[in-house]
Parts: structure tokens; sequence; C-alpha cells
């Protein structure tokens, strides 16, 4: 059996995310078990955070993967071994909402991008 170091670091979402990967759940793992109490928590807590001017980071969790052994893919593959919900989660979240911005008509005068904290921003940089 091949021996693993394993090493904690802190690690952006977004830096988890980025990238051509896949991300493989074993066979081993539990079966998704969040339900709509555990989605709802992670959302309050999304837009808490978002809407906080003073915060800087919020901890969502750990998440444990390893790099997979087979290497016949052209991309990365990382088995995920403990905390699989989260990033299971955020990443449907963040794709329906990429879904919902796209199918919604444009603001008129405005980018429709929205600041960290809610505000909307203008085409020109300004915040409105």
């Amino acid at each position: 059996m091949k021996a693993y170091l394993m090493k904690a670091e802190d690690v952006r979402l977004i830096e988890l995310l980025e990238g051509p990967k896949q991300f493989i759940v074993p066979v081993f793992q539990c079966d998704y078990s969040w339900d709509t109490k555990h989605c709802l928590q992670l959302w309050k807590d999304i837009v808490r955070v978002g809407s906080d001017n003073k915060a800087k980071d919020h901890f969502v969790g750990s998440v444990v993967y390893l790099v997979a052994e087979e290497t016949s893919a052209k991309i990365t593959r990382w088995l995920l071994i403990d905390g699989q919900q989260r990033p299971t989660n955020l990443t449907v979240s963040l794709a329906a909402s990429v879904r919902s911005r796209r199918s919604r008509p444009a603001m008129s005068g405005s980018s429709g991008w929205r600041s960290r904290h809610g505000r909307s921003r203008s085409g020109s940089g300004k915040m409105e």
C-alpha cells in the first residue's frame, strides 16, 4: 500500500476549483446527505460574509483530496476523500448563479455586476 504524506493548507475555494481538473468521489464515500437545511445554512453564511465589510475570509470546512493514481486523463484528477459535500454544493450553486444571470436581460445603464458588498457597479467603474 502506498503511503501518503498529509499536510493541511489554507486554500481559497477559487484556487481549489479553478483550472482544468476533475474531482472524483470514491465509491467508499458516504452518499450525498445534505438536505435543504444544510444548503440554506451554507447560503446564509455566504450572504453574511459577502455583506460584511470587515470579513476577509470564511472557513467553509475542510476538504481532503489526493491526486488520483490513474494518469491516462489529460487533466488532473483528484480523489475527494473527505468534505465533498461543500465543494459539490458550492459548485452547483455557482453554476446555477451563472446560468440564472445569463438568462436575465442586462439592466439598463449598468453592466449588472455587483461588488462583494452588493452595490451595483456601472460600466464606468463607479459605484452606484
